[in-house]
């Protein structure tokens, strides 16, 4: 098996989720390229806003905010940030 076929195997395992999966071929692509490591995770709450988990911080962006950031061309900084942990975790 080629490394990239490895390490699509292995963050989909990791994920959870078996097939054909865009997610872990994009990241074995940069991984491979790069040389870069998986520091953390992105995990979508029941409303579609999305945390980004890295190092131990959390930082939840609004669903729409965030696929304008992933899908558009636009600057984006800190302050598009939704809530903060505790915010979150009162919704749960």
């Amino acid at each position: 098996m080629n490394k990239k076929l490895e390490l699509m195997v292995e963050l989909m395992y990791v994920m959870g989720q078996f097939g054909k999966n865009l997610t872990a071929e994009k990241t074995a692509e940069i991984i491979e390229r790069d040389g870069s490591v998986v520091t953390g995770f992105v995990v979508t709450d029941k409303y579609g806003n999305v945390g980004i988990i890295d190092k131990g911080a959390v930082r939840w962006i609004d669903k729409t905010k965030f696929n304008n950031m992933m899908h558009n061309e636009i600057e984006f900084n800190g302050d598009d940030l939704v809530k903060s942990v505790e915010s979150f975790a009162k919704t749960i």
